[in-house]
């Protein structure tokens, strides 16, 4: 039998996402001001906590599915998955707005309520979101899960329209803007104005 892989121990456990100002609602799903330039999602697309994964979804593609193969990729033309599953103005981030999360909020990577992630606290006003490890979707099978998160950005790669890109983050505390496969399964936290 093949050896189990090991989940990575947390530095610590972390408290929920917080809010010191009144929930925000673009219509039913919850916006959280991070004092960034676009206001985030509290929690992923096709999930109704934050600690819950969500659908996956291949890139451009806007319905989760149960299998992820190349052959069952129907994207043609980009289509927005948060802006088609959720009213208003959400939409799928750019590198751009995931940059800034990076860089004006303290990420934490530790365990809340037995789910791996990142809580991502903004240093401008101290609200924050948590980001599960929701792992990535290939085939029928669930990769990673626990051990590390892939969400989706609005760009695909510029020169192998096979690849888009995606914000990558682990337990080792790597936080990277990466190219996968569009045909994959991933995750999708939405932002609006």
């Amino acid at each position: 039998p093949q050896p189990q892989p090991t989940v990575p121990q947390p530095q610590s456990t972390i408290t929920q996402p917080q809010s010191t100002v009144p929930e925000e609602r673009a219509t039913s799903h919850r916006a959280v001001d991070l004092g960034l330039s676009v206001r985030w999602a509290a929690y992923n697309v096709g999930a109704n906590t934050p600690l819950e994964t969500g659908d996956y979804f291949a890139w451009g593609e806007t319905e989760p599915k149960n299998s992820y193969t190349q052959s069952n990729y129907s994207m043609s033309q980009f289509k927005d998955a948060a802006a088609a599953q959720w009213e208003g103005d959400w939409r799928i981030p750019t590198i751009a707005e995931w940059k800034e999360l990076q860089e004006h909020c303290t990420w934490k990577w530790g365990q809340l309520d037995g789910v791996y992630g990142y809580k991502i606290t903004s240093n401008r006003n101290g609200n924050s979101i948590f980001l599960p490890a929701a792992g990535y979707k290939e085939g029928y099978t669930i990769s990673d899960r626990n051990q590390s998160g892939c969400y989706w950005l609005e760009l695909v790669h510029p020169s192998d329209a096979n690849y888009a890109r995606s914000l990558y983050f682990d337990a080792n505390k790597e936080v990277l803007i990466v190219n996968r496969l569009c045909f994959t399964g991933r995750c999708i936290r939405a932002v609006c104005p």
